[in-house]
């Protein structure tokens, strides 16, 4: 007779979605939490997300055309992304970014290995074709770096 050790979670119409409290928790670096919503979810580590003014939504998880338009490349070169611009900061653009992208901003190795352990992929791009490890190099975070190319 099988047993369940885990409840697992299901969305309630009066919390946010689970995908996006597990932004919040990696945002946070709350680890505990992200271990809790992880385990008790079937999110999975790899949904990519977009910031919109603050508010986070999770984008619909189907892999780009290794052969895209090329007006569909310019859109994805950050150096024509508005919100790149308006900010004049690389960083502050969020779409089609996973929870293991932001673990490289909260700078904690723990969180990274956390992710890692539940098949976040670490070679996963962002809307602009970034990794985490490009994330972690803008931050300037060489410890992160060093540790996601031995990984």
């Amino acid at each position: 007779m099988d047993k369940v050790l885990i409840v697992k979670e299901s969305s309630q119409p009066d919390l946010p979605l689970l995908a996006v409290r597990i932004w919040e928790a990696v945002k946070t670096n709350n680890v505990q939490a992200t271990y809790r919503l992880i385990v008790a979810s079937d999110v999975d580590p790899n949904t990519q997300y977009d910031v919109v003014n603050g508010e986070v939504y999770h984008l619909e998880d189907t892999p780009r055309a290794k052969d895209s338009m090329s007006k569909e490349r310019k859109h994805m070169d950050p150096e024509s992304c508005e919100k790149i611009k308006v900010s004049g900061e690389p960083e502050s653009c969020w779409q089609g970014c996973t929870i293991l992208h932001l673990g490289c901003h909260a700078g904690d190795p723990v969180m990274l290995e956390l992710l890692l352990q539940f098949g976040a992929d670490i070679n996963r791009q962002d809307y602009h074709g970034r990794t985490p490890l490009h994330h972690c190099i803008l931050k300037k975070n060489d410890g992160l770096a060093k540790y996601l190319l031995k990984r």
